[in-house]
């Protein structure tokens, strides 16, 4: 920070100012790499710094929060564990829940949601760090965090017994604390567990514990503060989700599908069923002789348990996306379909249960574009959405678009004409639509078409749409309401593109296409790897790849001095599967399976890494400098994160290139109580490092620029 002259009166009138009123930004969590800043109202945004001597990537803004992994009911309200935080449902009509408010919960997923009286509970991470919250709920419009503490290694699962809150930590075992005083629970008890706990269900003295691997363990809670293990079933499977219903237990096991356990004599648990679901079995719910199964991939499965030893299928409800938790109140079901939402299911005939509705930001934030103050992405089973980035704080939700197939897949936006490809479940079939965005809050589908098996990357070429949609195909748009397909060449399974000049580059080869109608087939098949993303600069192409899903992978940079056939001239490993990447300045951003890299190019022979940041990113960047990244956490805590580059110093809160002035003192008085613009980078006004904009940095400016005061502490 750079020391400058400034006369007294200046800061008497600043002085003035700040008396005059008391206002405090908040920024919630942006990522593992620094505190959360805090920014007021509780909207998404905060910085996420790169390295403090290089270059910062500052992540603007976050929503669509998706990935809905658990719902419980009390009374007329619904709780749902949601990405990073917690969505409250008023269900006083069953079949039309209303969203009342989402809490954001600092972490990277929300798990373990359980409600005593006016109080809810949730756990939330990083693993190794996670901590045990507690909300006011007594107004369901306006839930607050009151209490927070850490309590674990990965707390997963909770469930209220009396006056205690028994969690499950898979990696540690059970914690039990006491609620007589719910605004400031106390760890009363614990026990260690061998494998680890999933689930569980506490009934009376016993708690019954889902463990992976494992099965099922028996836990005597007689004694709340000496938890002690009194038996265990351990069946081929895994445990993931528990119910326990008079004597028997039903132990849900992922791809083995359903246990039915007799546990009559807790000591002595012992096999009797076992029904295997289609799916992969997560959870449970009992009602009058009827199973629910929340089976991954495959819905909701009706099961007649009536005769535990011969449970008999008599339904199934079709859910958008992979179902993980469930619940009933009275005939009506709720799931928790992951990326699918709430889904409300009528079940008044078991044997032909119907599917009302869908509730909550259903779709995880895939590939985008981005053009400036809009935000176009594609989301999965949940269509494509258009966000307003006017204010980056406070991104707003202005449109959704249904497609001609039920799965968003690409987007690529011309002018204002937007493509959007999609497909059908399975990818036995693709769509393509052009929607007019000239008005973002109205768009209008002006046309279609049918495309490959699945639609990947998109390019345009005067009145051609190149498309990678399984094969290379080629579509006249000059009409946006008849698009035609043209011409094209057959792959195998392409879904990787990029345009430059008169040739194509996809993840099957190379292609001429100076006449697009009919490309030549140049290079095939030569890249090696999984192909997933391509860049160009000047006379140089990047490409990111893996060898397979769950792999570490590679990013090549290849001289295309001859664009006809590429020359590998560097390489670069790479600890995760590498994605996509993006090009600004000097610097190359690389999207890895749970981070963004950044790379000096300055060389582009030799790429040298500065650092990572964590916004999940599974989308392809934006344009214009801002970078778009939708994707999902531990336990596919999905959102939507809209990232900036910029060389910003700490204490350079207007962001003109001088740190620590007078200039920089008066932006951020502006900021926070005249309602001034707001700085550049939040990181950058935080001098304070207490991961909070407030009066406090103000005095901290003050103090340096006037009494000698310490230099700044943002990093």
């Amino acid at each position: 920070m750079r020391k400058r002259c400034v006369l007294p009166m200046a800061l008497s009138l600043l002085m003035l100012s700040v008396a005059a009123s008391g206002a405090e930004t908040n920024a919630p969590r942006a990522g593992h790499v620094r505190p959360p800043l805090v920014v007021e109202s509780g909207t998404p945004g905060a910085d996420v710094h790169l390295n403090t001597e290089a270059l910062p990537i500052t992540e603007l803004a976050r929503t669509m929060r998706t990935h809905y992994i658990e719902v419980v009911v009390q009374g007329d309200l619904a709780f749902a564990a949601v990405a990073e935080a917690m969505e409250m449902f008023d269900i006083e009509d069953p079949l039309s829940p209303v969203s009342l408010a989402v809490v954001p919960i600092p972490g990277d997923w929300t798990r373990g949601v359980a409600v005593f009286g006016n109080y809810a509970y949730c756990v939330s991470g990083p693993s190794g760090a996670a901590s045990l919250y507690a909300l006011d709920v007594s107004d369901p419009s306006n839930p607050s965090v009151v209490w927070s503490e850490l309590c674990g290694v990965w707390p997963v699962a909770a469930d209220i017994e009396g006056d205690h809150l028994y969690i499950a930590d898979r990696g540690f075992g059970l914690r039990v604390y006491n609620l007589s005083m719910p605004a400031a629970p106390v760890l009363v008890g614990e026990l260690a567990v061998a494998t680890a706990p999933l689930d569980l269900d506490v009934r009376g003295d016993l708690s019954y514990i889902a463990v992976a691997p494992g099965g099922l363990q028996i836990v005597s809670v007689a004694d709340p503060q000496s938890p002690v293990a009194v038996g265990s079933f351990s069946p081929s499977g895994s445990g993931y989700g528990i119910m326990v219903a008079d004597s028997v237990a039903y132990l849900a096991s992922d791809n083995f599908g359903v246990y039915i356990v007799g546990i009559a004599d807790p000591s002595n648990p012992y096999q009797l069923s076992q029904y295997q679901t289609p799916g992969y079995a997560r959870q449970t719910v009992l009602r009058d002789s009827l199973l629910y199964v929340a089976d991954a991939g495959r819905g909701v499965r009706i099961v007649n348990v009536k005769n535990p030893a011969s449970p008999v299928e008599l339904g199934q409800v079709d859910t958008p996306g992979e179902t993980f938790d469930l619940t009933l109140v009275g005939q009506t079901l709720y799931a928790a379909d992951r990326e699918g939402g709430i889904a409300v299911a009528d079940v008044t005939d078991p044997s032909s249960p119907a599917l009302r509705k869908v509730v909550g930001e259903a779709g995880a934030p895939g590939k985008a574009v981005f053009d400036g103050r809009y935000a176009f992405v594609a989301c999965g089973i949940g269509g494509l959405k258009i966000v307003d980035l006017q204010d980056r704080l406070a991104p707003v939700v202005v449109a959704r678009v249904p497609l001609g197939c039920e799965t968003a897949a690409s987007v690529l936006l011309q002018d204002t004409l937007l493509f959007a490809g999609s497909y059908t479940g399975g990818i036995s079939e693709g769509c393509l639509d052009i929607i007019n965005v000239k008005s973002p809050q109205n768009p209008l589908v002006v046309g279609s078409a049918p495309a490959g098996v699945y639609i990947g990357d998109m390019s345009r070429r005067e009145q051609y749409l190149l498309v990678a949609d399984g094969n290379l195909s080629v579509y006249d748009v000059s009409d946006p309401a008849v698009p035609v397909r043209v011409g094209g060449y057959d792959l195998w399974y392409s879904s990787v593109l990029l345009l430059h000049g008169d040739y194509a580059y996809t993840d099957e080869g190379v292609f001429d296409i100076s006449d697009p109608t009919a490309p030549v087939y140049l290079m095939p098949g030569s890249w090696g790897l999984t192909t997933t993303g391509f860049a160009v600069v000047g006379n140089f192409l990047y490409r990111t790849a893996y060898f397979s899903e769950g792999f570490d992978g590679y990013i090549y940079v290849y001289d295309i001095a001859n664009p006809a056939s590429p020359v590998t001239v560097a390489s670069l490993y790479v600890p995760q599967e590498a994605h996509w990447i993006s090009i600004l300045g000097n610097s190359a951003l690389v999207g890895l399976s749970n981070r963004v890299m950044e790379l000096d190019i300055t060389t582009p022979e030799a790429p040298d890494t500065v650092g990572t940041c964590w916004p999940y990113p599974l989308a392809r960047p934006g344009s214009d400098g801002g970078l778009l990244v939708g994707g999902s956490g531990l336990y596919g805590g999905g959102y939507l994160a809209v990232l900036r580059m910029g060389d910003v110093a700490c204490g350079d809160v207007n962001g003109d290139g001088y740190a620590g002035n007078v200039a920089d003192l008066t932006s951020l008085v502006s900021f926070l109580f005249r309602g001034g613009s707001e700085p550049p980078s939040l990181w950058a006004a935080d001098v304070t490092g207490d991961s909070r904009v407030n009066v406090a940095d103000i005095t901290f400016l003050v103090g340096y620029l006037f009494k000698g005061g310490p230099v700044s502490a943002c990093s």
